[in-house]
């Protein structure tokens, strides 16, 4: 019974494990303008949604932890990747369906977020049951 409770109390206090991957994207940059929530973390812009401005997508970063990326041991990574990509923004992909090439977003009644490139699709769900965060880092058009 002892060596149940310090597994127990071994396993609370560990840290979680938190995995921040980035993807370049290469590709179309006509990104449709929407409306969108926003929020700030740290200064950086974070959008539920489509901005109202014209932007192009840097990169795609998934972090898979157990809490939301901006407010778990993630930040400082995601956060570092805005800095050192130029990005400007970040948009949160959570309950949006996204088809790049002409990028169709719409809102999705219930599941996890899908990418469809071309002929191959994968499912990255912002919001799905272990925990993983989808955001793209964007740059804002200039006119």
């Amino acid at each position: 019974m002892r060596r149940f409770g310090l597994v127990l109390a071994i396993a609370f206090f560990l840290p979680s494990c938190v995995r921040v991957e980035y993807r370049e994207y290469r590709g179309p940059q006509d990104w449709p303008t929407g409306a969108s929530f926003v929020g700030r973390v740290e200064g950086v812009e974070v959008y539920e949604g489509l901005p109202q401005r014209p932007y192009q997508v840097v990169g795609l970063v998934d972090v898979y932890s157990d809490e939301p990326f901006e407010s778990g041991s993630a930040k400082k990574e995601v956060l570092d990747l805005v800095d050192t990509k130029d990005a400007h923004a970040l948009i949160w992909l959570n309950d949006f369906v996204v088809a790049s090439g002409s990028l169709h977003m719409e809102n999705a009644i219930k599941g996890p977020v899908s990418i469809e490139s071309g002929r191959a699709g994968r499912t990255v769900g912002a919001s799905e049951p272990g925990g993983r965060s989808t955001l793209l880092l964007i740059q804002w058009k200039s006119n």
